[in-house]
C-alpha cells in the first residue's frame, strides 16, 4: 500500500502521533488539508515548506514528517480481522477474576515483588518468602477475600514462572491451568523409532525428511500392531504395548533430525572431508601474539553485484572480493576488487594493498582519520587459500617483499582460515542494501532482471561502498575483541610494537603481470597488435643489454630477446627487465591517446569489432591508424549499449537488495573476456627486504623450458598439479596448468581429441621410440 493510499484510507478517528503526541483525525479540508485534535485540546500543526509558519499538514508535509520518523499513523486494530480477533481473546478483569479466583492477588504479589528494593528482597526460601508476603499485606485481609495465605512454594512459583524482574510476562497474571492444551507424551518405543529414522535421514544420502516421516508413521504402525521392525540394518526389540501407538507430529521429527546431524552422520552420508570441514578445529596451534604476526586471506565472489564501466558505461561482470585479515586485530589490512576470477593477480593487488596507506571514507575522514594507518608490514606469515588458482612459484617468491613468509592453508580445510571467514560474512552483512542504479523496465525482462531486485552499480561506487562497510566494521566492537573495536586493538599494538611499512612497493607490482619473451630493437618492441618505444631510452636499454648478454649478433640493428610483463587493467605501458640495472624499465606505447589507461579485454575485443566491419589499416599512417581504432572502440561501446541500457547513477530510485541473476551471467561470457594472469616464471623479481638479503633467482632470463606433452617428473613441487584437489569448489572448473592429457575434458565433450592408439600414435612419431624421462633427471 502507498502512502497516498494510507492517506486515503484515514477516517475521522484514525490516530496520529506526532512529535510522540497523540492526535485524532476530525476531518479534511476542501484543499486536501488534515484537521486532527489532541485530548488536551492541542491541534495538529506543521511548518509550512514554503512560509515556515505554522499550517495544516498536507499529504506532502505529512510525508515529509514521516521521512524524518516525526509522524507515526496508527493502524486501528479492529480493522484487521486477525487483531480484531486477538482484541476478542482479551478478558477483562472481572472475567479473568471469574475463571481464576487467585488472579487479583497474583498480580498484587507480583507487583509488590518488582517494586521492593534489591537490598529487601528475601531469600527464595519457604520461611523467607513467607515473612515477606505476611510484611507486605495483611493477612487476615487475605484470608477474608481468598479463603487462605498462600505457602511458600506457591509464592516462589509465581514468581519464577509468572514473572521476573523488569518483565512481567503475564500481566493479567491469569492461571490457565486445565485449559491450555498439555504437551502429550509419546511412548518410549515412538521415541526410539523416531530416532533411529532421524539418524537415518542425516546418515544416507539422499534420504529427505518427508521420505523419513513417512518410513516413520509406518514403523510406528507396526510397532502398535507387533510387527517386527528393522530401521537401516537396526532391529528394534520391544514388547507389543497395551494400547495402540501414536506418532508425534512433523515438527518435533524435524527437530530430532537436527539433534542427529553430527560429525559421524556428515561423514555417513557425504565422506571424510566433508566431517573435517564442518566439525574439524581450525588451522595451526600457533596463535598470533602481536599484530602483522598472522594474516589470513580468502576471495569470496560477490555475484549479486553487477559492475559497469563509469567512463564507457560498458558492463564489466559481477564482483569479486580478496580479503586479508590480521588475526591478532581482526582488521582488514588490504582487500582488492575485480571482476575477474580470482587468479594469482587479484591475490598479490590485495597483499599490495594491505602494504599502503588507506583512503578513508569521506563520512570519517574527521572523526577516525586514524583508519588510514591500517596497513604495514607482515612481519609473520601470509595464510591463503590451498586452490588451484593461486599456487605458483611467483606467490611464494614475490610476496617475500611485503611479508616475511607465505603459507598455504590446509587442503579442503576452511577453518584452517576461519577468521577471515567470517569476517567477510560480517562486511557483507553490512552491505546488504547499497543504492542502486535500476535499468528500464523492458530492457530488464529481456535479461532476466526483477526491477524490484536488481541493480547496477559503477566499479567506483561498489569500492566506496565497500570501503565504508570495512570502516564501519573497524568502529563495531567484536565478541572475539572482549567488546573492543578493532580499530582501537590496532592503536594499542603500532603504539606498542611499532609500525614497519614495506619498501619498493612498485617493484612487487611488476610481479603481477604476464610474461612474454619478445624482441627488443632500436624502434621498440611489439605486444598484443601494439607497438611500444620510449625514443631514445631505447638505445640504453641496448647498451644494457649488451653488456648483460653479450653482443647481438646483428650489430648493424642490435636486437635481443627480452623479458616483457604487461598488465591486464591498462595496455598503455609494459615493463621490460633490464638485466644490468636488475630492474623493471617501463616502456610506453607509441598509441598513447588510445591505449592509456585502457584493460586489455577492450582492446582485444575492438580488434574483433573491426574485422567484424572489415576495416583496413594497410597503407595507413601510425597517427590514421589510432585515429581509426578510436572510432572503432566508439562504435563497439554504442553497440554495447545498444545490448545493455545505461544506468546513470542520477537515476536511481530504489533500495532492493541484490541477487544472482544466470542470464547476466552468460550474457557477460559473450560481451566481456576474462583474462586469466599467468604465473611469473621468474618468481620475485626484486631484492628482498629482510635479514638474508635474498638476491633474484638465476633463472631469471632463462624462458622455462616445458615439454608440450608427456611426463611431469620433472615438474616444480611448488606448481598446482593435475590431479590436485582444491578447496575452492568454484575453482574446479579452471583447467590446471599443468594437468595431463585427457584429464581436463571428459570424452565426448565439445574441444576433446580421442586418443589414438599405442601404434598409432608410434607411427604418428616416425616410429621413433621416444626418450625415458630418466634422461633428465
Amino acid at each position: 500500500m502507498s502512502n497516498f493510499d494510507i492517506y486515503a484510507s484515514l477516517k475521522p478517528g484514525s490516530e496520529l502521533v506526532y512529535k510522540r503526541t497523540s492526535y485524532f483525525l476530525t476531518t479534511r479540508t476542501p484543499d486536501r488539508r488534515f484537521m486532527a485534535i489532541s485530548s488536551t485540546g492541542l491541534i495538529l500543526t506543521m511548518p509550512d515548506p514554503e512560509s515556515g509558519l505554522p499550517a495544516f499538514p498536507t499529504v506532502a508535509m505529512m510525508r515529509a514528517a514521516q521521512a524524518s520518523r516525526e509522524l507515526v499513523i496508527r493502524s486501528d486494530p479492529l480493522d484487521d480481522p486477525v487483531r480484531a480477533e486477538a482484541r476478542a481473546e482479551e478478558a477483562s478483569a472481572e472475567e479473568i477474576e471469574a475463571r481464576d479466583s487467585w488472579a487479583p492477588l497474583r498480580r498484587k504479589v507480583l507487583k509488590a515483588w518488582e517494586m521492593e528494593p534489591d537490598d529487601d528482597l528475601p531469600a527464595l526460601s519457604d520461611s523467607g518468602l513467607t515473612t515477606w508476603f505476611l510484611r507486605a499485606f495483611d493477612k487476615q485481609e487475605v484470608i477474608a477475600r481468598f479463603g487462605r495465605v498462600p505457602c511458600g512454594t506457591t509464592l516462589r512459583t509465581w514468581i519464577k514462572k509468572r514473572g521476573r524482574r523488569g518483565d512481567r510476562r503475564a500481566v493479567d497474571a491469569e492461571s490457565r491451568s486445565g485449559r491450555v492444551p498439555r504437551r502429550r507424551k509419546a511412548h518410549q518405543i515412538v521415541v526410539n523409532i523416531g530416532r533411529l529414522h532421524a539418524v537415518a535421514v542425516e546418515a544416507i544420502t539422499g534420504r529427505t525428511q518427508k521420505t523419513g516421516f513417512k518410513l516413520f508413521k509406518r514403523d510406528v504402525a507396526r510397532a502398535s500392531r507387533g510387527q517386527p521392525v528393522e530401521v537401516n540394518g537396526v532391529k528394534l526389540s520391544y514388547e507389543k504395548p497395551a494400547k495402540p501407538l501414536k506418532p508425534y507430529g512433523r515438527e518435533i521429527f524435524r527437530l530430532e533430525c537436527h539433534r542427529a546431524k553430527n560429525g559421524d552422520t556428515t561423514q555417513a552420508a557425504f565422506g571424510k572431508k566433508a566431517r573435517q570441514a564442518e566439525y574439524r578445529g581450525g588451522g595451526v596451534s600457533k596463535e598470533p601474539t602481536r599484530y602483522l604476526e598472522i594474516v589470513e586471506q580468502d576471495d569470496t565472489p560477490f555475484p549479486k553485484y553487477f559492475l559497469i564501466d563509469l567512463e564507457r558505461r560498458v558492463p564489466v561482470g559481477p564482483a569479486t572480493v580478496v580479503f586479508s585479515m590480521d588475526v591478532f586485530t581482526r582488521c582488514f589490512i588490504g582487500w582488492d576488487v575485480s571482476f575477474e576470477s580470482p587468479s594469482i593477480s587479484t591475490w598479490m593487488r590485495a597483499v599490495a594493498h594491505g602494504a599502503e596507506p588507506k583512503e578513508v571514507p569521506k563520512r570519517y575522514r574527521e572523526s577516525h582519520p586514524e583508519l588510514a594507518d591500517i596497513f604495514g608490514y607482515v612481519v609473520g606469515a601470509y595464510v591463503y587459500d590451498n586452490a588451484l588458482q593461486n599456487i605458483s612459484k611467483a606467490n611464494e617468491d614475490a610476496g617475500g617483499d611485503l611479508c616475511h613468509e607465505v603459507r598455504l592453508a590446509g587442503e579442503g580445510q576452511p577453518t584452517h582460515k576461519n577468521h577471515v571467514e567470517r569476517g567477510h560474512q560480517t562486511v557483507q552483512s553490512l552491505m546488504s542494501e547499497v543504492p542502486g542504479s535500476p535499468l528500464s523496465v523492458p530492457r530488464m525482462r529481456k535479461y532476466g532482471y526483477d526491477p524490484q531486485k536488481h541493480v547496477v552499480v559503477t566499479i567506483q561506487e561498489f569500492r566506496v561502498l565497500l570501503a565504508e562497510a570495512i570502516a564501519k566494521y573497524h568502529l563495531t566492537p567484536s565478541e572475539a575483541l572482549n567488546w573492543r573495536c578493532p580499530l582501537d586493538v590496532w592503536t594499542e599494538q603500532m603504539s606498542l610494537h611499532g609500525h614497519s611499512q614495506a619498501r619498493d612497493l612498485d617493484q612487487f607490482l611488476r610481479s603481477i603481470g604476464d610474461v612474454d619473451y619478445v624482441p627488443f630493437g632500436r624502434t621498440g618492441c611489439r605486444l598484443h597488435g601494439l607497438k611500444y618505444s620510449d625514443g631514445q631510452a631505447n638505445e640504453s636499454l641496448l647498451a644494457d643489454f649488451a653488456h648483460a648478454l653479450g653482443p647481438a649478433e646483428d650489430t648493424e640493428d642490435p636486437t635481443y630477446r627480452v623479458k616483457v610483463k604487461s598488465y591486464t587493467d591498462d595496455i598503455g605501458f609494459v615493463s621490460v627487465w633490464n638485466p644490468h640495472t636488475r630492474r623493471y624499465v617501463d616502456v610506453p606505447c607509441t598509441k598513447r591517446r588510445y591505449a592509456s589507461g585502457k584493460p586489455r579485454w577492450l582492446h582485444e575485443r575492438t580488434l574483433e569489432h573491426a574485422a567484424a566491419m572489415g576495416a583496413d589499416f594497410y597503407g595507413k599512417t601510425p597517427e590514421e591508424v589510432e585515429e581509426a581504432l578510436i572510432e572503432l572502440e566508439a562504435g563497439f561501446i554504442d553497440d554495447l549499449k545498444a545490448a545493455m541500457p545505461e544506468a546513470a547513477a542520477r537515476e536511481r530510485q530504489t533500495m532492493a537488495r541484490l541477487i544472482d541473476a544466470p542470464n547476466v551471467r552468460r550474457y557477460l561470457g559473450d560481451a566481456v573476456s576474462m583474462i586469466r594472469v599467468q604465473p611469473s616464471p621468474s618468481g620475485m623479481e626484486s631484492l628482498v627486504e629482510h635479514e638474508l638479503r635474498s638476491t633474484i633467482r638465476r633463472d631469471a632470463m632463462v624462458e622455462p623450458q616445458r615439454r608440450r606433452r608427456g611426463s611431469q617428473t620433472d615438474r616444480d613441487s611448488r606448481d598446482a598439479g593435475g590431479t590436485r584437489e582444491i578447496a575452492d569448489a568454484a575453482t574446479r572448473r579452471t583447467p590446471p596448468r599443468h594437468g595431463s592429457r585427457g584429464s581436463n575434458r571428459a570424452a565426448g565433450e565439445p574441444g576433446s581429441r580421442p586418443r589414438p592408439k599405442r601404434a598409432e600414435k608410434s607411427q604418428a612419431a616416425g616410429a621413433v621410440k621416444p626418450l625415458s624421462t630418466s634422461t633428465f633427471k
